[in-house]
């Protein structure tokens, strides 16, 4: 059984906090354009999940790509206070 690694978790959720929100909107930049210019990945059809942190950069992800129509209520509400704030 693996153990919890309560101290690796702290270390990268301060490099997380200390990270400015740019560097990872640039990140997700990379990643999208990455994905939708490779022929093997249908147009239109990219998906994003995350957890905590990786949670709001999914969030974020949606807004960048710019054309994710399928939001549900709380979803897009959830979205407009994260971008507000970023």
């Amino acid at each position: 059984m693996l153990a919890f690694d309560e101290e690796g978790k702290a270390r990268g959720q301060a490099d997380a906090e200390a990270t400015p929100v740019a560097h990872f909107d640039a990140d997700i930049r990379a990643a999208l354009e990455y994905l939708k210019a490779h022929p093997e990945v249908a147009a239109g059809k990219i998906g994003v999940a995350g957890h905590c942190t990786g949670g709001r950069l999914a969030f974020r992800a949606m807004h960048l790509l710019g054309d994710v129509t399928d939001l549900d209520e709380h979803t897009h509400t959830r979205l407009q206070h994260i971008m507000r704030f970023a």
